[in-house]
C-alpha cells in the first residue's frame, strides 16, 4: 500500500507479467509457476455503500457473463456453473440474486433464511466458489483501490485471505494508507506487505529514462526533484515538458528548448493534470468532464445517453485513449480513466452549477436505461441525485438503498446509507421551513419526512444493536422515542415498540432491572390486545427466566400466549410456547417442557421460520435426552444439521 500516486496500481500490473513469464514451458520444472487465471477488480469510490459491488465485478469474471445474452440466459449459465464447482452449497443459488442482480427464483429454503442467515451463506457460497475455481486452475486475484471497496466484499476478501495458503490462489491487494481501512490479513504469516514509498533520486532518474526511452538532460534532474519521488508526479511532469515542446528528443538523448528557471512546472501533481487537460482540444475535454460525472469507470451507454450530441463519441474516446487518458475496461462496453487523479482533477475542473446538472442528466439517465432493475442502482442513484441537490430523491433513494442494505445485512453499508439519508432530511427540513407554505400538501409532506426521520433512526438502532454497538443503538432509539412522541400521529404500538428496542439493548448488556423497568413502561402505554404487547411481555417473561423468577415467567408467558391465540399470531404463539417450554424445563418438568416446546416446532414448521425451527428441535432434542428418548433426540439433532 501507499499514498496517491506512488505506484501501487504500477506494481500490480508488472507482478501479472513476472509470473507469466516464469510459467512457460521453456523455464525449468523447479522454476516454473503454473499456468493462471487472472481477475482484476477495481474498486470505486462512488460504490462503498453498494453491498457487494467489487465481488460482483469479480463473480462477473468467474462466470463470464459477458458472454451470455439476456439476464435469464446469465442466470441459467451461473446456475450451471454453481452446480459444478460447488454441488453441496448449488441449494443456495438465488441469493446470488443480491450480488448480480439476476432473476434467480426464490425457493421455499432460501425465502425462510433470516437476513443473517442469507449473508453468511452468501458469503459462504462466494468463498467456495473461489476456492473450487482456484483448485481447477490456480487464480491470481488483482484487486486495486481497496480502501474504497464495500464492507460486504471486503470482508469476502479477509475470508480468501485467510484460506489462501491451503489453496492455489494469489491475492494483490492494493490500497491506500488514507482513509485507513482494517488489514486482517496484515498478520498472517503467509501475508507479504510492501509499503510503497517515495522513490530515491536513483529512482526517480531510472524512471525518467525509461519513460523517455533515452538518455534526460542533467538539469532535468533539478525539475524532477519537484515530484518528491511520486512516481505519477513524475511521469505526468515529463509528459507534460514533451507535450510542451520543453523537452525535445535529439537521436537517443534529450534536450531542455527553454532555461529552467524559464519553465512553469506547477508544484503538485494536481496542477500537472490541470495544464494537461487545458491542452486537450475543447470538445475532448468536454467528453472527458462528463465521463468524470459518471465516474471513474463509466458505460459507454450512459455516456452516450448524458451528451446530446454524441455522433463523435467513439472518436473522442479513441482520442483520450491514444492520450493514455482513459482506456478499455474488462467490460467490453466500458471504459476506465487510467489514473483516479485524473478523474478526480477532470472532476473538480467542472463549474459548480454545471457539475449539478450534470449528476441530474446521469441520474435520469440510469432510471432510464435501467428501469426494469433498478434495485441494484439503488446507492449510485441516491449518489448522483445527492450531487445534484435533488433534496427528495437523493432522500429517497438513500433511504430505500438503505433499507436494502439492511435487508441484505450489509450492515456497514446500511448505517452509511441512512446516516447520509439523516443529512440529506436536514436539508429537507431546511427548506421546509423557509418556504414556509401552509398548503394542505407542504403539512403532508412535512409529517411523511417526520416519520421517515423516525425510521431512520430506528433502523439505525437496530443495525448498530445487530453489530454490538450498545451505545450508538441507544442513542439512536432515544432519539426516534423522542421524535415519536412529538408527532401528533404518535400511536402506543409505536412507542410501545422503541420502548421494547431500548429494553433489549439493555438486556443484551444484562443490565435486567433496566431492561425490566423499560418493559414496565412499555406496558403501561396501553394497546394491550397488540403484537408489540405480546412481544414485551415475552421479553418480560424472558427477564424473569434469565433472573430465577420462574412462576411470574409462567405467568407473563401465558398471558402473551393468550393475547398471541386472540390476535391469531402464529409467530408469537410459537414464541410463547418456547419460553413456556423453556421456564418448565428449569424447573424441571422435562414432559411439559418437550409438549410445549413440540407445539412450537409444528408452528415454525407452519411459518418456515428456519432459524427458530433450528433452536426448537435443539431444545426438543435436550428434552427427549432427559426423557430417555435417545431415538428421538437423535433424530431432532440430525433435523438441525439438517437446516444448517
Amino acid at each position: 500500500h501507499g499514498g496517491g500516486g506512488a505506484g501501487k496500481a504500477r506494481l500490480d500490473q508488472g507482478a501479472v507479467p513476472a509470473l507469466i513469464l516464469p510459467s512457460g514451458a521453456r523455464v525449468p520444472p523447479e522454476e516454473r509457476v503454473p499456468p493462471f487465471l487472472l481477475y482484476p477488480v477495481e474498486c470505486q469510490s462512488y460504490e462503498q455503500s453498494a453491498p457487494y459491488a467489487a465481488l460482483r465485478a469479480l463473480l462477473r469474471q468467474i462466470f463470464a457473463l459477458d458472454m451470455y445474452g439476456g439476464p435469464a440466459a446469465r442466470a441459467e449459465a451461473v446456475a450451471r456453473r454453481v452446480a459444478a464447482l460447488a454441488p453441496d452449497l448449488a441449494r443456495f443459488t438465488p441469493l446470488l440474486a443480491d450480488v448480480l442482480g439476476l432473476p434467480f427464483e426464490e425457493t421455499p429454503l432460501t425465502a425462510a433464511l433470516s437476513p443473517e442467515q442469507r449473508h453468511d451463506r452468501v458469503q459462504e457460497l462466494i468463498e467456495a466458489l473461489v476456492l473450487a475455481e482456484a483448485a481447477a486452475q490456480p487464480l491470481a486475484i488483482v484487486v486495486d483501490d481497496l480502501q474504497w471497496c464495500d464492507a460486504s466484499s471486503l470482508d469476502l476478501f479477509a475470508h480468501l485471505g485467510r484460506a489462501a495458503h491451503a489453496a492455489r490462489l494469489l491475492l494483490l491487494l492494493g490500497y491506500r494508507r488514507d482513509p485507513a481501512i482494517s488489514e486482517p490479513w496484515r498478520d498472517l504469516p503467509h501475508c507479504a506487505r510492501i509499503v510503497i514509498g517515495e522513490l530515491s533520486p536513483a529512482g526517480a532518474a531510472a524512471l525518467v529514462r525509461e519513460l523517455l526511452r533515452g538518455e534526460p538532460p542533467p538539469a532535468l534532474a533539478a525539475i524532477v526533484e519537484q515530484a518528491q519521488g511520486n512516481p505519477f508526479f513524475i511521469e505526468e511532469m515529463v509528459r507534460g515538458l514533451v507535450e510542451a515542446g520543453a523537452l525535445a528528443q535529439e537521436g537517443d538523448t534529450w534536450r531542455l528548448t527553454r532555461a529552467p528557471d524559464e519553465l512553469a512546472v506547477p508544484d503538485s501533481i494536481e496542477g500537472l493534470i490541470v495544464a494537461r487537460l487545458d491542452r486537450l482540444a475543447e470538445r475532448s475535454r468536454e467528453v472527458l468532464q462528463v465521463a468524470a460525472v459518471i465516474g471513474r469507470r463509466f458505460a459507454y451507454p450512459l455516456l452516450a445517453g448524458v451528451m446530446p450530441q454524441n455522433h463523435d463519441l467513439p472518436y473522442e474516446l479513441q482520442r483520450l485513449g491514444a492520450a493514455d487518458l482513459v482506456m478499455p475496461d474488462t467490460d467490453p462496453v466500458a471504459y476506465l480513466f487510467k489514473h483516479v487523479l485524473t478523474r478526480d482533477v477532470a472532476y473538480e475542473a467542472i463549474l459548480y452549477a454545471r457539475r449539478r446538472e450534470l449528476h441530474r442528466r446521469v441520474a435520469r439517465e440510469i432510471e432510464v436505461q435501467h428501469a426494469d432493475r433498478l434495485d441494484e442502482q439503488l446507492p449510485l442513484l441516491a449518489r448522483h441525485w445527492l450531487l445534484a441537490e435533488e433534496w427528495e430523491k437523493a432522500f429517497d433513494y438513500h433511504l430505500r438503498a438503505g433499507r436494502q442494505a439492511q435487508q441484505r445485512f450489509a450492515n456497514r453499508e446500511a448505517i452509511a446509507l441512512f446516516e447520509r439519508a439523516l443529512e440529506v432530511a436536514a436539508k429537507l427540513e431546511g427548506l421546509h421551513r423557509t418556504q414556509q407554505d401552509e398548503a394542505p400538501s407542504a403539512a403532508v409532506d412535512r409529517e411523511r419526512l417526520q416519520l421517515a426521520v423516525v425510521e431512520l433512526h430506528e433502523r439505525l438502532g437496530v443495525v448498530h444493536a445487530l453489530i454490538g454497538e450498545y451505545d450508538a443503538a441507544l442513542a439512536r432509539y432515544q432519539e426516534a422515542l423522542r421524535l415519536t412522541r412529538a408527532l401528533p400521529a404518535a400511536t402506543p404500538a409505536g412507542l410501545a415498540r422503541l420502548h421494547y428496542h431500548i429494553a433489549r439493548v439493555y438486556e443484551k448488556r444484562a443490565a435486567f432491572d433496566t431492561a425490566f423497568e423499560w418493559v414496565e413502561r412499555a406496558l403501561a402505554l396501553g394497546d394491550d390486545e397488540s403484537e408489540e404487547h405480546v412481544r414485551c411481555l415475552l421479553l418480560g417473561a424472558g427477564l424473569h427466566q434469565r433472573q430465577g423468577r420462574y412462576g411470574q415467567s409462567l405467568e407473563w408467558g401465558e398471558r402473551a400466549l393468550a393475547i398471541a391465540e386472540r390476535l391469531g399470531s402464529a409467530r408469537y404463539q410459537a414464541e410463547a410456547f418456547m419460553l413456556l417450554g423453556g421456564t418448565y424445563s428449569n424447573l424441571g418438568d422435562a414432559a411439559r417442557a418437550h409438549e410445549l416446546t413440540r407445539r412450537s416446532l409444528a408452528l415454525y414448521e407452519q411459518a418456515r421460520d428456519l432459524p427458530r425451527l433450528a433452536d426448537a428441535h435443539n431444545n426438543l432434542a435436550l428434552f427427549a435426552q432427559e426423557l430417555g428418548r435417545l431415538d428421538e433426540a437423535r433424530a431432532n439433532y440430525e433435523a438441525v444439521r439438517g437446516l444448517k
